[in-house]
């Protein structure tokens, strides 16, 4: 998919008010992405790229936003 494709998928989703859709190979911010169409998670701890699907297709994903009591659940097992 080139980039003419990605400013136009974007653009029809900030028309439609809807999420934000971010493809394979883009530089993203840190946070936890969900591949649309399945239920892989990628966690991205510094801005870095999302990775590619491996199965012949273009990977699109949606960033997943958590609730605070996600976040201090999610501390309290990591410490």
């Amino acid at each position: 998919m080139g980039v003419r494709s990605k400013i136009i998928m974007r653009h029809r989703a900030e028309q439609d008010g809807a999420e934000e859709f971010y493809l394979a190979g883009e530089t993203v911010l840190p946070g936890i992405y969900r591949q649309i169409g399945g239920n892989r998670e990628v966690r991205i701890e510094r801005e870095d790229v999302l990775p590619a699907s491996l199965d012949g297709r273009v990977a699109c994903y949606r960033r997943i936003y958590s609730m605070w009591s996600q976040i201090v659940s999610n501390r309290e097992v990591c410490t």
